[in-house]
């Protein structure tokens, strides 16, 4: 009996161990594939982190600048431009039709064929 019980113990904690990885983890996906709410075409659309789902829109060929930085979710390239993302932590080109889904801090957008920072 007590081997019998060991095993059922020890079944339950592997249960419990591998219910909290698998919650976490479908957790942790769902945070790095939250869409970026609907961009229209002729835009790159910056998703603020400001907790409400507004959206800083940038029209097709245009330069904008954050100073003080620009806390986002993600963003969406609906031009037929690419876009260089100057950010931190890291800075990154944008190809059309494209988007990003994790959390940065931009300081500027601008279009550029290569992305030179």
């Amino acid at each position: 009996m007590t081997s019998r019980s060991t095993w059922r113990r020890a079944l339950a904690a592997a249960s419990i161990v591998f219910a909290t990885v698998t919650l976490t983890e479908t957790a942790a996906a769902a945070e790095r594939t939250a869409p970026v709410p609907y961009c229209p075409g002729g835009y790159l659309c910056l998703l603020t982190a400001s907790g409400s789902p507004w959206t800083v829109l940038v029209a097709e060929g245009e330069r904008r600048s954050f100073p003080d930085g620009l806390a986002v979710l993600g963003v969406d390239n609906q031009t037929q431009l690419n876009y260089c993302v100057n950010a931190k932590p890291f800075r990154y080109g944008l190809a059309p039709g494209r988007e990003t889904t994790h959390s940065h801090t931009v300081q500027y957008v601008s279009p550029s064929q290569v992305c030179v920072f």
